[in-house]
């Protein structure tokens, strides 16, 4: 290949490169005969010293030059231009537009995010037509130093109520979002002139932030077994609970959950956020907290249980038959195996090794009434787990969340939104902690820091793409492996707790 890479056309499509935390990225930018170019990362990122800046072209001596080459090429060929956003180069155009061409076009805007962009680009919009008594605001004007002052000040002001200051979070994320758009431009554009955001930067407030609400396995037990609330407050309850034992998933992903998530061996997840796949471990409490919802399916799956056909390893056996000797042979029903298991459990109190036999026995019960289970709901047509949502209103783009419109967005905002509510009342009724459908999260990743998992093991359980992240979770505390591994655990100590706790 005897080009330089800036040299590269076809299609009218320019390659291009861009230096980065993780190394040289390669972008690609079409015009197809029109001055809107659509600029897009190609995923191709190399070493930085693998880079011949002067050439402006990978290095003879990289290992894998042959491949890259060809990748380039097949994109070259590939590559239909297709008109997106703004012109990146035009300075005259207003700002507003840029912005609202941003939300509507960029890829870079997740869709799940546009209803927070829009608040960002009404604060704005607010702020030039109020502040600055205008109607559009130039990319152009921006450099002015003092524009940008005013639009910082006029950003502290609640458009809502403008006698009152806005809070100091809103203000930050409202004066970063501003300096965000700001920069996405620099960045796009490719200017040598970039328009400094310092002025907007400096002195911002540091943002207050309340400290996480963390409650203990005891008091989670105690919230599950809760009695006497209403429909609503039922589901708020079992939805909690789902989200704690099935290692702290967000509240989002399970309200979006159907029942074609559940696999043979494992509930496997695409969550929202890093659009990343969970797999969670199936545990009889999380099968149950699906009653309300599918009661005929597990009536059936307890109905075909039979002790009998039950298959315990030898070294199992041996520790259980000092235990379920007498009764062993007199079950008849899931129910009366439920009850002489928990009078062995009580009677072993003090003894967590036959307390462990005992749940493992349960475990492999379990096991065959879930596989049931499974197989039965499997079969139903698509719906969601939890009937916060209608599938009607999401059955076109369950695919893939970023593909929500405006509507669905704010269905499932709502339903979050209510699930909050819903906790709010349980715990002001009956004297929990201020709980969110955020809070499992965090209660689970601070008991696995408490039971000894490293930072890396508790990244994986909570699908965070950085470990900074974690570490809010557990408030900085470094305290063993593989997501299931570890959830696997942690419920199995919930049940000896819950077990201990009668």
């Amino acid at each position: 290949m005897n080009f330089l890479l800036n040299a590269c056309k076809m299609n009218e499509t320019n390659i291009y490169t861009r230096k980065g935390k993780k190394g040289i990225t390669i972008y690609t930018s079409t015009l197809n005969g029109t001055p809107i170019p659509d600029r897009k990362s190609t995923k191709i990122t190399l070493p930085v010293s693998e880079w011949d800046f002067k050439k402006n072209w990978v290095k003879n001596t990289y290992h894998n030059k042959l491949q890259f080459e060809k990748e380039i090429n097949e994109i070259l060929n590939r590559t239909k231009a297709q008109t997106k956003g703004v012109y990146f180069g035009d300075e005259s155009i207003d700002f507003i537009t840029f912005i609202e061409n941003r939300i509507n076009n960029s890829q870079s805007v997740r869709e799940i995010s546009k209803g927070k962009y829009r608040i960002y680009k009404n604060n704005i919009d607010w702020v030039i037509q109020n502040e600055l008594k205008r109607t559009t605001l130039t990319i152009n004007e921006l450099r002015n130093p003092e524009i940008l002052r005013k639009i910082k000040l006029g950003l502290r002001i609640n458009r809502k109520n403008p006698k009152k200051s806005k809070a100091d979070t809103s203000f930050v994320d409202s004066v970063k979002a501003f300096a965000r758009e700001i920069e996405y431009w620099n960045s796009m554009s490719e200017t040598q002139y970039p328009i400094n955001t310092n002025i907007l930067l400096t002195d911002l407030p540091k943002k207050s932030s309340k400290p996480a609400i963390v409650m203990s396995q005891e008091q989670i037990i105690q919230f599950s077994q809760v009695t006497g609330l209403n429909p609503s407050q039922k589901l708020a309850q079992s939805v909690f609970m789902f989200q704690y034992l099935s290692g702290g998933l967000r509240v989002y992903d399970v309200l979006l959950l159907t029942n074609k998530s559940f696999k043979k061996e494992y509930l496997v997840i695409q969550t929202n956020k890093q659009r990343v796949h969970l797999k969670i471990p199936y545990t009889l409490e999380l099968i149950q907290l699906l009653e309300f919802k599918y009661q005929k399916e597990l009536s059936d799956s307890f109905r075909q249980f039979n002790f009998s056909n039950i298959s315990i390893s030898a070294d199992l056996m041996k520790q259980l038959i000092p235990i379920i000797r007498n009764w062993m042979y007199e079950v008849n029903g899931f129910n009366e195996f439920q009850q002489h298991l928990n009078k062995s459990l009580t009677e072993s109190k003090k003894s967590t090794t036959r307390i462990t036999a005992l749940l493992e026995l349960s475990r492999i019960v379990e096991a065959q009434i879930i596989d049931v289970f499974i197989k039965s709901i499997g079969q139903l047509e698509e719906d969601f787990v939890f009937p916060r949502l209608r599938m009607t209103d999401f059955k076109s783009v369950m695919g893939d969340t970023t593909k929500f419109n405006s509507r669905q967005n704010q269905l499932a905002h709502n339903a979050r939104q209510c699930h909050n509510n819903a906790l709010k009342r349980i715990c002001d009724e009956f004297g929990f902690p201020k709980l969110s459908g955020h809070s499992p999260r965090h209660c689970y990743a601070n008991q696995l820091c408490e039971n000894g998992y490293n930072i890396r093991e508790i990244q994986e359980v909570l699908a965070h793409k950085s470990e900074k992240t974690t570490l809010v979770y557990i408030n900085g505390r470094h305290p063993k492996s593989g997501s299931v591994k570890t959830v696997s655990e942690i419920n199995q100590q919930y049940k000896i707790q819950k077990a201990l706790m009668g």
